[in-house]
């Protein structure tokens, strides 16, 4: 039997290889572990894990040196930006360097809607009643906010991995509620809800709802 774990990431394809601290330490050691329970659970299966990301408009590691450092992934799935989003997102981009929006402006995360291509469409079809979708921070879920409900009917079991509760991280108060709402909307269409602290965990039950049998409280790792 064969098990695909589909794994949103919030960023670009090269941050799985340049970076390698804060929220990107945390989904490391959460997919280690998730893979070693799966594959202690589920005997003589092959599990694959896909890594779903933005493609990169700048220059990069290739792919292939990606997946070689990182041997866990069996393949990366790259998803463009709209055309628009593109332009918006260099606009953004330069009010931060001019100092006009904070690092932190949750902006960033309201444009960045891609398009499905046809490769991931049709690695989804395959094997739909043996996927598993990990939503990697609310990031990992607005580039595909738009046609997420389009493809949760592929997946036997959706997760979502957070890293902060989403409205606190950002800087505006203007655009906290529309955070909330996207993440409310996230935790409505997962099984299973992954909370970096007890706190987290209540707030999630007590502002979105959430019920608490849904949640595990998986806390942030640091390093040595």
């Amino acid at each position: 039997m064969m098990l695909n774990i589909f794994w949103f990431y919030s960023m670009c394809t090269n941050v799985l290889s340049t970076r390698e601290y804060s929220g990107i330490i945390r989904s490391i050691s959460f997919m280690n572990d998730l893979l070693y329970l799966l594959n202690s659970t589920l005997k003589n299966n092959e599990i694959r894990l896909y890594a779903i990301t933005i493609r990169s408009i700048k220059e990069r590691y290739p792919v292939s040196s990606i997946i070689k450092r990182h041997k866990f992934i069996s393949d990366i799935i790259e998803l463009s930006l709209r055309e628009d989003q593109i332009v918006v997102r260099g606009l953004l981009k330069l009010a931060k360097v001019l100092r006009i929006i904070s690092q932190r402006s949750p902006l960033n995360v309201l444009f960045t809607l891609c398009n499905p291509s046809e490769k991931f469409k049709n690695m989804l079809s395959k094997n739909r009643s043996k996927n598993i979708f990990v939503i990697d921070g609310v990031r990992g879920y607005t580039y595909v906010r738009k046609f997420f409900t389009k493809i949760r009917k592929f997946a036997h079991y959706a997760i979502y991995l957070s890293h902060d509760f989403g409205s606190e991280y950002y800087s505006s108060s203007l655009l906290t509620k529309k955070i909330c709402e996207i993440e409310k909307e996230l935790c409505s269409n997962v099984d299973l809800v992954i909370a970096s602290s007890s706190r987290d965990a209540l707030k999630y039950h007590e502002i979105y709802e959430v019920p608490l049998n849904k949640i595990v409280v998986y806390p942030n790792v640091y390093l040595p």
